[in-house]
């Protein structure tokens, strides 16, 4: 029985040379393998990447929304009272109001959550709950958007 072997050619001029092994094939008499899943996996890797596009276009839809509803113009931007004395980022008062999903968008997003409020407490001080406080310093440490 003969076993199929997959090989990768690279086309050089009119002929085909064997990349792995620096051997030349000719392309006409039917000795090179195709891979027949090649276009399954860039259609899957396609689908995966839309999938991700959709998900960070409604990540940062709830991000806007948030920020609308609470009143708050940007991501590092505070919301000051009427006095002008007290002043609130959007990440403290996600975590200020137990909203941990939001938390981590925000960072996702670019909050910083380093930034004090007029109490001079930070949002990490704020939060109440170890693994948020652990997730959001990796996030802000990595500083990847959209994971």
């Amino acid at each position: 029985m003969s076993q199929a072997m997959a090989l990768t050619f690279e086309q050089v001029g009119g002929r085909c040379k064997l990349v792995t092994e620096d051997d030349f094939k000719s392309c006409l008499k039917g000795e090179i393998f195709i891979d027949p899943f090649a276009s399954l996996r860039a259609e899957q890797l396609f689908k995966d990447e839309r999938r991700r596009h959709r998900r960070a276009l409604r990540q940062q839809a709830l991000v806007a929304e948030f920020l609308k509803k609470n009143q708050f113009h940007e991501v590092n931007t505070p919301k000051v009272s009427l006095c002008g004395l007290h002043c609130i980022y959007p990440l403290a008062h996600a975590v200020k109001t137990e909203n941990g999903p939001m938390a981590l968008l925000l960072v996702r997003m670019g909050a910083d959550p380093t930034l004090r409020d007029w109490r001079g407490y930070t949002a990490l001080d704020r939060c109440k709950s170890p693994s948020l406080r652990r997730k959001m310093v990796e996030l802000y440490q990595k500083g990847e958007p959209f994971r």
